[in-house]
């Protein structure tokens, strides 16, 4: 048994063993690891606040605020503006800035933890950022969909929702969707009367894990690139951009885009030249939010005027 064990440990330590696949797919696989290093630093699932991690340089510049979403892309958006760029992470898992926003009694179960807060954090982020100065602009990065009909992992999409403003709904109906759509413009101009604000459209959510799907074909000698239909991106996201457009239209609100770079005129992908974009199913990796840098230069160019 031992002689077994041992050598079974150490392959799980070092979660698998080297080189026992292609290179091209064991980089596919491994960017699965690809994420924020500074992830369980700077990202709570408890308690009320942010530890205010700062990504280049220590003065405050940018403050990028949301859920997960904001972990996945924050360095992109700092590498946009260089070595000084004070982007100020404030995120919380599963936590969409929207305030007024609550979770049913089903996710707040399924955490397993009372110390889980996400209205409190909101709560205390819309506080906080009262405080800020008004010459530091706000980036909203949120999965908005999630909160609206669940998630879509490995196309498991129950179509209930996760969040609620004035009481639970069983299902995604108009009413509902028409509600969260009213407190995303009217949050987004709340904060746009002291700050500029930018609201980044939906990342694509691709439904399965892009590294595992890509290099498992890819060790079955298939090397095509991953991608879903843009008028899936559509379906669960057109709401989202209608309110986000609608805070353009009435206070000034900034749009970013990144579905320009993530998608063309039909698909949005998960991987380019076979390389995962993805972490996992719906976060950018590491390598992938590189690719947001220049859509996110317009903060730091519209900061230099």
């Amino acid at each position: 048994m031992v002689l077994v064990a041992v050598p079974a440990l150490l392959v799980w330590k070092q979660q698998g063993v080297t080189g026992r696949f292609a290179p091209a797919v064991e980089l596919a696989a491994a960017e699965a690891n690809n994420g924020n290093p500074r992830r369980d630093e700077c990202h709570p699932g408890k308690g009320t606040t942010s530890p205010s991690c700062v990504y280049g340089g220590s003065q405050w510049r940018v403050i990028a605020l949301g859920d997960s979403h904001v972990s996945a892309l924050v360095s992109g958006l700092a590498q946009a503006g260089g070595s000084d760029a004070g982007v100020v992470q404030w995120s919380y898992s599963g936590c969409t800035f929207v305030p007024g926003l609550k979770k049913t009694q089903k996710v707040l179960d399924a955490m397993g933890t009372a110390d889980y807060k996400c209205s409190e954090f909101i709560d205390w982020a819309a506080d906080k950022l009262a405080t800020v100065a008004a010459k530091v602009p706000v980036v909203l990065i949120n999965r908005y969909a999630q909160q609206a009909f669940g998630m879509n992992e490995d196309r498991q999409d129950d179509g209930v929702p996760q969040a609620y403003f004035s009481t639970p709904y069983p299902r995604a109906t108009p009413e509902f969707l028409r509600e969260f759509s009213e407190h995303i413009t009217r949050s987004a101009c709340e904060l746009a009367r002291q700050r500029t604000v930018y609201l980044v459209r939906p990342i694509p959510e691709m439904g399965f894990s892009v590294p595992q799907t890509l290099s498992r074909r890819m060790a079955f000698g298939a090397m095509g690139d991953l991608s879903i239909p843009i008028e899936e991106y559509r379906q669960r996201n057109a709401w989202v951009w209608a309110a986000q457009d609608d805070a353009a239209r009435q206070c000034g609100a900034k749009i970013l885009d990144p579905t320009a770079v993530l998608c063309d005129e039909t698909r949005c992908w998960g991987s380019r030249n076979v390389r995962p974009l993805y972490s996992d199913d719906d976060h950018l990796s590491e390598f992938g939010n590189k690719l947001l840098v220049p859509m996110f230069r317009q903060v730091f160019e519209d900061l230099g005027r």
